[in-house]
C-alpha cells in the first residue's frame, strides 16, 4: 500500500418516519412514531506497517428500526416515553490499534417517566429511567 492507493465508497442512505397522535381516554396527549433507516460509514485504510490487520477495511452499513410513544398524564404534569429499537450492522467497524469488520446486532427497550411536583415545591420534578440492551 502506498500513498497513491485510493478506494471509493458509495451508498444510498435514508430514513422513513411515520407518526400519529391518537386521542386516548387515559392520556392527555399521545404521540406514536416509527422509523426505518439505513446508515453508512465509508471504509478506509489501516496504518501502514501493520502485519496483523488487512491494509483496508470495508464500509459499514446500519439498518435501524425504531418504534416509540410519548404520553402526558395528570394535566400534563407527568410524561412517559417508551422506545423499542433494533440495529443490524453489516461490517461494523470495530477498532483497537487498527480497524476490522464484524457483523453485529443490537436491540433494546427504554422507558422513562417524569412527574412535575410543582405543587410540592416550585421547579421540583422526579424522574425514573430504565433500559434493557442486548
Amino acid at each position: 500500500m502506498s500513498l497513491d492507493d485510493a478506494k471509493t465508497f458509495k451508498a444510498i442512505t435514508g430514513r422513513l418516519v411515520v407518526d400519529c397522535s391518537p386521542e386516548l381516554s387515559y392520556t392527555d396527549s399521545t404521540l406514536v412514531c416509527a422509523s426505518l433507516s439505513k446508515g453508512f460509514r465509508a471504509g478506509g485504510f489501516n496504518p501502514p506497517g501493520n502485519f496483523i490487520a488487512s491494509p483496508t477495511y470495508d464500509p459499514e452499513d446500519l439498518y435501524s428500526v425504531e418504534i416509540g410513544t410519548k404520553n402526558t398524564f395528570f394535566g400534563s404534569s407527568g410524561q412517559m416515553n417508551l422506545t423499542a429499537f433494533a440495529y443490524d450492522y453489516r461490517n461494523f467497524q470495530a477498532s483497537t490499534n487498527f480497524v476490522f469488520n464484524v457483523d453485529a446486532e443490537v436491540w433494546g427497550l427504554e422507558g422513562e417517566y417524569e412527574q412535575y411536583l410543582t405543587s410540592v415545591c416550585a421547579g421540583l420534578n422526579a424522574r425514573i429511567f430504565a433500559a434493557v440492551l442486548r
